[in-house]
């Protein structure tokens, strides 16, 4: 049987060694402490901040020549020492002047293992760029397998790029992929609604050459108008219809306080959290108002986007609205009209818009016609109208 003095002992070491852990472990959190000072002093002193991230800005701005003189090389440092300070973005600019022999070393292997950082990190930008190399085979294997899986990764990260590319293989069955026309206008429109000029550009051709969709010329003003909108001169020289005249990028519409109001309330009821009829009939009018031009830019991508959430919420008009937007509903296919649906209340059959088939003149739209139209199918008698009144308010 151990002593007192012995006993004592053998409980005292788990205490010294806790003790002996505590001290080890303050001395880490010292070191690691100083570290982030050391660190937090080099950004300071380099970059403009405390922070990884101010090395990115100003690399930015030594590219642009944005308030700091134009000097790739001194970019070229600010994106490494971001990049090794954890910084992916970072990684992706470093590799991009890499990659174009732009204020360091041509080097393309280089580039690549930096995309693929980025990738590995999230940034959809570093997945895009790491997929042409792989398309082209520089600093890396030629593999279109590899570039598609990469596209698809940049455009999952929001890489309007990457959406694009992707969007493009789609539609045409390249790089190993099934030709798949909506999954590729799908991603089109994507790309259009981040502003990517050539997406737009494409899906306005598609719809104006009629080869994998339906032709809608309506919808290719509307997507050369947005790539006017975007900068691009030769999409405001074709952004016309037969017998009009070019257009100019076109400004903001002001809706009147009670149209804002009403939209506003819409975009609200289509954001709320949970799904259901509700929630989609306030998607589909904000689809309704964006193809229409009602108190705010018409906007063909955005209009689909609003209609694809209609579809995913029970609303079988924002379905066929989708389909129609991405020009897939063959011209001169017969279209759903149950009884008092929701095209009959609002009274936006595209049949009676466009007659014969024939882009016609519409008069001005404002977001309150739906509302008002849902009103008087109600006060007619209209049970369902009364319902989806009821739901918007």
């Amino acid at each position: 049987m151990p002593s007192v003095k012995s006993l004592f002992a053998w409980l005292a070491l788990p205490a010294l060694a806790m003790l002996v852990a505590c001290a080890h472990s303050s001395s880490g959190e010292v070191a690691k402490s100083e570290a982030e000072e050391q660190l937090s002093t080099l950004y300071l002193r380099t970059c403009g901040g405390t922070r990884v991230e101010a090395c990115f800005n100003r690399a930015g701005r030594h590219l642009k020549g944005d308030g700091l003189p134009k000097d790739e090389a001194r970019a070229a440092t600010l994106y490494e020492l971001g990049c090794n300070g954890g910084d992916a973005r970072s990684c992706a600019g470093l590799g991009l002047l890499k990659e174009e022999g732009r204020g360091v070393a041509k080097d393309e292997a280089g580039a690549a293992k930096l995309y693929q950082q980025a990738c590995d990190r999230n940034v959809g930008e570093g997945c895009g760029r790491l997929a042409l190399l792989y398309g082209e085979g520089r600093g890396v294997e030629k593999r279109q397998d590899q570039a598609a899986l990469f596209f698809q990764r940049g455009c999952v990260h929001d890489d309007g790029l990457s959406c694009n590319n992707l969007g493009v293989l789609k539609l045409m069955g390249a790089f190993g992929l099934a030709q798949d026309v909506a999954g590729g206008m799908d991603l089109l429109v994507k790309a259009c609604n981040a502003e990517v000029v050539s997406a737009c550009l494409t899906l306005a051709t598609e719809f104006q050459d009629g080869a994998r969709v339906r032709k809608a010329p309506e919808l290719a003003v509307s997507y050369f108008r947005q790539a006017c909108d975007l900068g691009s001169k030769t999409a405001c020289e074709r952004a016309t219809l037969p017998g009009s005249a070019a257009v100019a990028a076109t400004p903001e519409p002001a809706p009147s306080a009670e149209d804002g109001a009403k939209l506003a309330e819409f975009r609200a009821i289509c954001d709320a959290p949970g799904t259901g009829v509700g929630k989609g009939m306030g998607c589909y009018l904000m689809g309704v108002a964006y193809e229409k031009g009602a108190s705010v830019k018409a906007n063909p991508g955005r209009a689909t986007v609003f209609y694809k959430r209609a579809c995913d919420n029970e609303v079988p008009e924002g379905c066929e609205a989708m389909r129609r937007m991405l020009g897939l509903t063959p011209e001169g296919a017969p279209r759903p009209e149950p009884k008092q649906s929701v095209l009959e209340s609002l009274r936006l059959d595209p049949a009676r818009v466009t007659p014969a088939r024939r882009v016609v003149p519409m008069a001005p739209a404002t977001v309150l016609d739906s509302v008002a139209r849902l009103g008087a199918a109600c006060a007619a008698g209209r049970a369902r109208a009364c319902t989806r009144l009821g739901w918007l308010r």
